[in-house]
């Protein structure tokens, strides 16, 4: 399976998608991460990022890395 460099989990979930790979709703549901990552990356560019937005994230990323593990562990 070959896929594009990048970060960009839309991207990845497409061509995950793409190549037959079940990729669950709540997995596709973290697409956003990329934009927050990208928007909160560089202070002053947007605002703070709260405790809870960043309680969401780090929960919504932690979804990612465990279905990301157990498709690798198959």
């Amino acid at each position: 399976m070959t896929f594009r460099y990048t970060h960009d989990l839309e991207i990845l979930i497409v061509t995950l998608t793409q190549q037959g790979i079940d990729v669950p709703q709540k997995v596709k549901e973290c697409a956003f991460l990329s934009v927050f990552a990208w928007e909160t990356r560089y202070p002053g560019f947007e605002d703070s990022v709260t405790i809870e937005e960043y309680q969401n994230v780090i929960h919504k990323a932690e979804i990612v890395v465990a279905w990301a593990e157990k498709v690798l562990e198959s």
